[in-house]
């Protein structure tokens, strides 16, 4: 299955907004009382905000590293 870049921001942006309002209601609403919402939070929550804004902020750079470095080695497979 392929994935394009459209889809793979579109999904990266979905997760990420879903996320953030998940902790927005854990900070602004009576979820924190639920017991183990604090530990979903720190655990998974908080975690998932960081890497897909890390990733929507940081993947082209990435790409761009990932295909300079494979560059080389496929020239050298040829």
């Amino acid at each position: 299955m392929t994935i394009s870049n459209k889809q793979l921001r579109d999904l990266q942006r979905l997760v990420h907004l879903a996320a953030g309002v998940l902790l927005i209601l854990y900070l602004y609403t009576s979820l924190g009382d639920l017991p183990g919402a604090g530990p979903f939070m720190r655990i998974v929550v908080v975690p998932i905000v960081v890497v897909t804004g890390v990733a929507m902020w940081q993947l082209p750079h990435l790409r761009q590293r990932l295909k300079r470095r494979a560059a080389p080695a496929r020239a050298d497979a040829s």
